[in-house]
């Protein structure tokens, strides 16, 4: 456990020092998969410089986003909007993520799924859906009815494109999704989980064999993720 801490500490002292070179703002390879880092690194050290460093990035992200970023989960504006939303459920942040993803919302449903070519979980209609299960359990005001009309909107394109609910894949991957769907609920409780293979399962005895240098900063493939399994095992 003392060799995972100083692993864990290395990890988030490289990747204090280049975060200034990721320039992406999304969940997978930019700066949202660092916040989430920083702030599961401070909740388990108890350090709030973590904190304060994660709350710097989310600013940074808040105040680039723009309706030029493309709508997807890996790279664009639905994951992060998962990611805020997986700060806020889980007490990570404080606020109302009715208020707070509301213009986020507007630039993705202005997306018709129906033209949508990409049925994939990273860049296409999956991601999206799950993103919008995942969050709408939250929404408290008239837009929970929209936004539920958006998913249903998603299952007939994901139908169009015979896409099965029932295969083993894709039931795992939008299971909030197909939960939702099929409860016909707008307030059915749905909980933020990291999607499955977001996090990296590089173990961490590798890590100690190979320099810092060698891996990508991000959650997908990169240290971020490394470290963050190790924390949530």
């Amino acid at each position: 456990m003392l060799a995972n801490k100083t692993l864990l500490s290395r990890i988030a002292n490289y990747l204090i020092i280049n975060a200034s070179s990721v320039n992406h703002l999304g969940l997978y390879h930019g700066k949202m998969g660092l916040v989430l880092f920083f702030e599961h690194y401070a909740r388990y050290t108890g350090i709030n410089f973590y904190e304060d460093f994660a709350e710097e990035l989310l600013n940074d992200i808040c105040e680039n986003i723009n309706s030029d970023l493309s709508i997807d989960f890996e790279n664009g504006l639905t994951g992060i909007a998962w990611g805020i939303e997986y700060l806020v459920q889980n007490e990570f942040i404080e606020g109302n993520t009715s208020d707070i993803l509301f213009e986020i919302n507007k630039i993705i449903i202005e997306r018709d799924p129906l033209r949508m070519q990409d049925v994939s979980f990273n860049r296409g209609i999956l991601g999206i859906a799950y993103y919008f299960a995942c969050h709408i359990s939250m929404v408290k005001d008239n837009m929970s009815q929209y936004y539920f009309k958006y998913l249903y909107e998603m299952k007939c394109a994901l139908v169009v494109n015979r896409i099965k609910f029932n295969e083993i894949k894709i039931y795992k991957r939008i299971y909030p999704f197909y939960k939702l769907i099929n409860s016909g609920e707008v307030y059915c409780k749905i909980k933020c989980q990291f999607p499955q293979d977001l996090l990296n399962p590089v173990s961490i005895d590798l890590l100690e064999r190979k320099e810092l240098s060698s891996f990508h900063l991000g959650l997908h493939l990169g240290l971020a993720g490394i470290g963050l399994n190790e924390m949530l095992k």
